[in-house]
């Protein structure tokens, strides 16, 4: 494992801002992992561990807080997102699992995966959550604007994937791995999967 991590805020700033709003999207996809973890731990499936739930919503409130200064690609805004992306990782490495950060809205990403969609990760899992807290009954609309807020896609020709191909991944996505999430309990088809996706506008 590595002892220290080093992160140059002016190397970082010189990079495109469209990896950056990626990561952002990566870390703001905690709320519908986090969600996965408690619906789990209500079906009986394992324990929901709040240190570290709550070391994973830091890094989603560090974010969201920080929204403007992430999108202005200031030096606060990158250093907050940088402390967020660690959090996260300090979250799932001391907890042995990416359960903390990784939910139903990571199992769509990777069937889209599957299906040689290999778009930016935080993009794809971003847009996941919003499917992920529709079938959680959240409010996807405000993660929607903070999506809006960081310029991430919000519609499946952003990302250039098809509809069908979306459809295809929601429907096989429960079986991508191990994990009780909503979508054990969503028993999406076709037709449920397209009518989400029309519902919350990603087509």
């Amino acid at each position: 494992e590595p002892s220290a991590i080093v992160a140059d805020l002016d190397i970082l700033k010189k990079s495109p801002y469209k990896f950056a709003a990626a990561g952002a999207g990566d870390v703001i996809s905690n709320i519908s992992a986090l969600e996965d973890w408690k619906i789990a731990a209500k079906a009986k499936k394992e324990e929901y561990h709040t240190v570290m739930a709550e070391l994973s919503r830091l890094s989603t409130t560090s974010v969201i807080e920080n929204v403007n200064d992430i999108k202005e690609y200031n030096y606060h805004g990158i250093e907050m997102l940088l402390w967020a992306l660690v959090s996260s990782g300090f979250a799932m490495n001391i907890y042995g699992s990416s359960r903390p950060c990784s939910g139903s809205e990571h199992n769509i990403s990777h069937s889209l995966d599957n299906l040689d969609v290999h778009g930016l990760h935080g993009e794809q899992v971003a847009i996941a959550s919003l499917i992920s807290l529709y079938l959680q009954k959240k409010d996807w609309k405000i993660q929607k604007e903070t999506m809006k807020k960081l310029g991430l896609p919000v519609k499946l020709n952003e990302l250039d994937i098809e509809k069908e191909t979306m459809i295809k991944a929601l429907v096989k996505a429960k079986d991508i791995r191990d994990r009780y999430t909503i979508l054990d309990e969503a028993n999406l088809d076709e037709e449920k999967a397209e009518f989400i996706l029309k519902k919350i506008g990603l087509i």
